[in-house]
Formats: C-alpha cells, sequence, structure tokens
C-alpha cells in the first residue's frame, strides 16, 4: 500500500535524475508510467543541469542613479513604498478629490511626490499568486524550504553519452542477432 507523506525528501527535477528508465518506459510500452515520471518534472528548464553552464562576468563600467539624475537634470527619485507608518498621512488626498480639487491635487503631487506603494519586498510574491505555482517554483521561492532543494549541478556529460549509449544498446532496432 502506497503511504502519502507531508514531507519531500528530494523532488523529481530534471530528466537526468530518471537515468534511462524513461527510454525503457517507451520500449516497454508502459505509457502510463512515462506520463506519469513526464509529468513530474519542473517545467522550468533553466532548473536542467544542461542550463546550468559556467558564466564569464565581465567588468562593466557602473553609473550610479545620482550620477544620471544629475546629467539629465532630474527630480529626486520618488521612493517605492512608505518607509515609516506615519507616511501614510502623506496619502490623505481624498479630502481634496471630494472638494473636486483635482488640479491642487496633481500639484502637490508633482511639487512632493508620494511612494507608488504600500510595501518595498521585491521577493514578495502574493500567496493566491503562488499557490498557482509549480511544486519546484514553490520549494525554491519559499525561505523555509530552501534547502529540501538539491543543490544546481553541473552537466554531467559523460553520464548522458552514457545514457544514449545504453539506449541504443537495449533498442529494438538494434538488437544483436
Amino acid at each position: 500500500m502506497l503511504e502519502v507523506t507531508d514531507t519531500i525528501s528530494q523532488p523529481l527535477i530534471e530528466e537526468a535524475q530518471l537515468g534511462t528508465t524513461l527510454n525503457r518506459n517507451v520500449h516497454s510500452n508502459k505509457r502510463s508510467e512515462f506520463s506519469l515520471l513526464l509529468a513530474m518534472l519542473t517545467d522550468d528548464v533553466r532548473a536542467f543541469s544542461q542550463f546550468n553552464l559556467p558564466t564569464h562576468k565581465t567588468a562593466e563600467k557602473t553609473i550610479t542613479d545620482e550620477q544620471l539624475r544629475h546629467t539629465f537634470m532630474l527630480p529626486e527619485k520618488t521612493e517605492l513604498a512608505i518607509k515609516t507608518l506615519d507616511d501614510i498621512d502623506r496619502y490623505a488626498q481624498s479630502s481634496l478629490a471630494n472638494q473636486g480639487l483635482l488640479t491642487t491635487l496633481k500639484l502637490q503631487d508633482c511639487l512632493q511626490a508620494k511612494p507608488i506603494g504600500f510595501r518595498d519586498d521585491k521577493a514578495h510574491v502574493p500567496s493566491a499568486i503562488m499557490e498557482n505555482t509549480s511544486l519546484y517554483c514553490q520549494l525554491k521561492h519559499s525561505k523555509t524550504a530552501a534547502n529540501k532543494l538539491p543543490a544546481k549541478r553541473n552537466f554531467d556529460a559523460v553520464g548522458f553519452i552514457k545514457n544514449v549509449q545504453e539506449t541504443i544498446v537495449h533498442s529494438p532496432f538494434f538488437a544483436h542477432a
């Protein structure tokens, strides 16, 4: 009897974890097992070791935000989010809108720009969105489950070639007489 547990020991991410299992399932007409294993793989190909190739970093000339603002004579940048709860009072614009003073509202915003939003967390993804992602994506973005994902591996070219050779040897088209 199959027992389901709440903990995930190692999620199935890439085809290399299966070895030649997919190929054997195709040749032995185990289509349901093949479909199940294929569905269990992540749909994010960036997680596959084939796409984790070494990168070469080049030194780039850095230009700061202040330099660009000075060069193009731009005003101070608008804050992305409020810094303290006292900044919420800066959003009290409903009285001007109720009185029909939209030009005054626009002028105040131009003179002293208000933050665009309340939250300034680049890594925050609403839970409604995360619930609609794959298990791999949820584990990747979860701070508590970060240690459950296997470490990124470099592409194993020798293992890949060995799997291809084994597939050719066991193929019904190249069966030895």
